[in-house]
């Protein structure tokens, strides 16, 4: 019987350690992760301590850098301040909105003859404005139909209203 005794302890105290080694890999891996949203930068930017030019530079992102934001603060601070506080290597800094784009529907200009920015999606629309070769452009909307034989999205170039048109998805490619 002290043998039995000694193998049920043995055993007992075998299934704990699996048990308890289990439920720490099984709760790591499970464990709620913060949500992050992810930009692309659009220029070489100032990474600031204060959502203000100005304050202090804190680092500098280069042009394509993937940047990365906390998502609870991402809507308030993007609609106020024209900021998204961002991830740097040496603390949490701020950001220029215009110098952000998300980077799902990050695309640049793919041509180096530039892009025009239409009015409206066709080229009997006016030209807005002529974009450089390499400009990011974030896609708001795609265009249904195809006009004068090209595809149109809608996309935004910058943080105002006037920065919106139309371009042909030919001459664009995703960053």
């Amino acid at each position: 019987m002290k043998k039995s005794a000694k193998k049920r302890a043995a055993s007992i105290l075998l299934f704990v350690a699996i048990l308890m080694f289990t439920t720490s890999i099984c709760s790591a891996s499970v464990a709620p992760a913060a949500l992050y949203f992810q930009y692309t930068t659009t220029a070489v930017c100032n990474v600031r301590t204060e959502a203000t030019t100005a304050s202090d530079i804190l680092t500098v992102f280069s042009k394509g850098y993937k940047a990365y934001s906390d998502i609870a603060t991402v809507n308030y601070v993007y609609s106020i301040n024209r900021w998204t506080d961002v991830t740097a290597s040496n603390g949490i800094g701020w950001v220029r909105n215009d110098l952000l784009c998300p980077s799902e529907n990050c695309y640049a200009v793919s041509t180096t003859a530039g892009l025009n920015l239409r009015a409206g999606p066709s080229t009997s629309h006016a030209v807005m404005c002529a974009l450089e070769y390499g400009t990011y452009v974030e896609i708001i909307s795609i265009v249904d139909s195809i006009v004068d034989e090209f595809a149109f999205v809608r996309v935004r170039t910058g943080d105002y209203e006037e920065d919106v048109g139309y371009v042909s998805v030919d001459y664009i490619r995703q960053v």
